[in-house]
């Protein structure tokens, strides 16, 4: 199918997967990373007991209980990223304008993860794009040899 674009279809396609695609990628990281930080600056570190845990697949809803700064005992929604069973005590960041929900922020080894993994993914996007510069260099130089053998 590639063969087929022609040699400007194919230059488009790879500029817009070489080009496009990491762009998007680092953006829409960037806004997946919104609510973390939403959380780090204005919530309130908390600690918490794991009232309930469900699981669902790999995935667990768990509802955790803390006391506010007026000493009142609130049972919240958490977002934790990492597994947790019954009682165990955990920290979170509570945001005053919405005190039932608890976040847990990832582990700086997971992000770690989550960047190594868009960048190889960034460098396997640029693959076709730098392939049809380099065809596209050494067509160029056919060109410019053909033009200057047939000159004169």
């Amino acid at each position: 199918m590639w063969e087929r674009l022609g040699p400007s279809g194919r230059f488009v396609c790879s500029v817009l997967i070489g080009i496009l695609a990491p762009v998007i990628a680092f953006v829409a990281f960037h806004f997946a990373n919104a609510k973390e930080r939403e959380y780090k600056k204005d919530g309130i570190l908390t600690t918490c007991t794991v009232d309930s845990v469900v699981e669902i697949g790999n995935k667990q809803q768990v509802s955790v209980v803390y006391t506010d700064a007026k000493g009142k005992k609130i049972k919240a929604k958490a977002i934790l990223n990492k597994k947790v069973e019954k009682n165990e005590i955990v920290e979170g960041y509570v945001l005053e304008s919405n005190p039932y929900e608890v976040y847990y922020p990832p582990s700086i080894g997971l992000k770690i993860v989550l960047y190594v993994i868009i960048g190889l993914l960034c460098l396997m996007a640029w693959g076709p794009f730098l392939i049809e510069m380099l065809k596209r260099r050494q067509d160029n130089l056919y060109q410019k040899a053909w033009e200057m053998n047939h000159r004169y």
